[in-house]
């Protein structure tokens, strides 16, 4: 009998053992080049200690394919959300760069710098924008070139929901 008891007791503790790590394990962070939807969590070293992750979409043109934008969503320095955009050079500074989800509001992006590969270009997000790409179909982003033509890009938001659960970032 009491061998049977400590058996029983073995399997319980085995049993709740298995379901926590079950749940440690749903609870995983996501992996570099692991995609959710038409989005791409990547990650960069910045030191040998600490790497910096984002999910991000490349955008490019119609029949051409070049690409002209990378749209990323990142942890910020000081909490929260931003929303990246690197784009081409030789767009027009004084024009800015614009985002909007489906027909919402635009959100203006801060020109930031540029770079060789381009110009950067993020907006720390608030909630109520955060919820509004978690719900929106398609992400356009406009910027003016710097000859005067207008570039409006749409880009996907399916998959982002899944990217902000499994990251965790907008908890």
């Amino acid at each position: 009998m009491l061998g049977s008891k400590r058996f029983h007791a073995a399997a319980l503790v085995a049993a709740a053992s298995f379901a926590f790590a079950g749940s440690v394990f749903a609870q995983e962070a996501p992996r570099a080049g692991q995609v959710f939807g038409d989005w791409r969590f990547d990650c960069a070293a910045v030191t040998e200690e600490r790497s910096q992750c984002r999910l991000t979409q490349t955008m490019v043109t119609g029949e051409s394919r070049k690409v002209l934008a990378h749209l990323s969503l990142a942890p910020g320095r000081d909490g929260g959300l931003t929303l990246s955009a690197l784009l081409p050079l030789g767009l027009s500074i004084p024009a800015g760069v614009r985002v909007a989800v489906d027909d919402q509001d635009e959100i203006t992006l801060d020109l930031e710098r540029c770079v060789r590969a381009g110009c950067i270009a993020g907006h720390k997000l608030l909630v109520e924008e955060i919820a509004t790409l978690r719900s929106g179909t398609v992400i356009n982003i406009k910027f003016d070139a710097a000859a005067g033509r207008m570039i409006a890009l749409a880009g996907s938001l399916s998959g982002i929901s899944a990217g902000l659960d499994a990251t965790g970032w907008d908890r």
